[in-house]
């Protein structure tokens, strides 16, 4: 079981729609992959940059699945299948988050993706999806934060960016929940799921959770804002 705390929320205005990831990858239209360079043996095996986009409709989810078990987020993707474009980001060697974040940003390019894009990480990934906003703000429109580890210090993102933290209820550690909390509170866009279950286990046990942060989000950048013009009423 999981509630939801919200803590935030406006009006964005941007277009999206459904996330397809599949063993049968050509099967998928508007499927590609994209591999930066050749293997290289880092000591835990062959690891290279890899890029996975899968569905044809905006924004897309870039679900960075860097030094995490290929199989943690397979009852997550039948759930989101239907809502939006996704790219599955693996950067197969240890990257800084400002390395990650250029890398990632020449993958999109040669893979002919276009913004904009909703992030998607967990634990220490959350350094590398804030890092990429920071340096490409206007191609981001939402964080998904998953058991996310703190940001580095001194990380300071637009206000206005939407951010939805996804947390495990960790009741005897106060640390933990501290860290969430602020988490949260890092722009004025955010909401909190909170969901039964050990660190770190959210993707594999409670994937309605992912899916529901993921629909608060994609609900949130779909709703046209409304401008008022003072000068209609003197």
């Amino acid at each position: 079981m999981f509630h939801i705390e919200l803590l935030r929320k406006t009006s964005l205005a941007v277009a999206l729609a459904g996330l397809v990831l599949t063993g049968a990858q050509a099967a998928e239209p508007h499927a590609r992959t994209v591999r930066l360079e050749p293997a290289r043996d880092l000591g835990g095996g062959l690891l290279r940059p890899r890029l996975s986009c899968f569905g044809a409709m905006p924004p897309t989810v870039i679900l960075d699945t860097s030094g995490e078990p290929a199989s943690l987020w397979t009852r997550v993707v039948p759930l989101l299948k239907e809502r939006s474009r996704v790219c599955v980001w693996n950067h197969g060697a240890a990257l800084s988050p400002e390395q990650d974040a250029l890398k990632l940003h020449l993958a999109l390019a040669a893979a002919g993706e276009s913004p904009p894009y909703l992030r998607v990480a967990q634990g220490r990934g959350a350094a590398h999806i804030a890092a990429f906003a920071l340096r490409y703000p206007q191609q981001v429109v939402g964080l998904l934060l998953v058991d996310a580890e703190p940001f580095p210090a001194h990380t300071v993102l637009d206000p206005m960016l939407p951010i939805a933290v996804l947390s495990s209820t960790q009741a005897d550690d106060g640390a933990w929940q501290d860290s969430q909390a602020k988490l949260a509170a890092a722009t004025t866009q955010t909401m909190q799921l909170l969901a039964q279950g050990p660190q770190g286990s959210l993707p594999m046990f409670s994937p309605d959770v992912v899916a529901t942060g993921l629909d608060w989000l994609l609900r949130l950048t779909r709703t046209p804002s409304i401008e008022v013009d003072d000068r209609a009423n003197p």
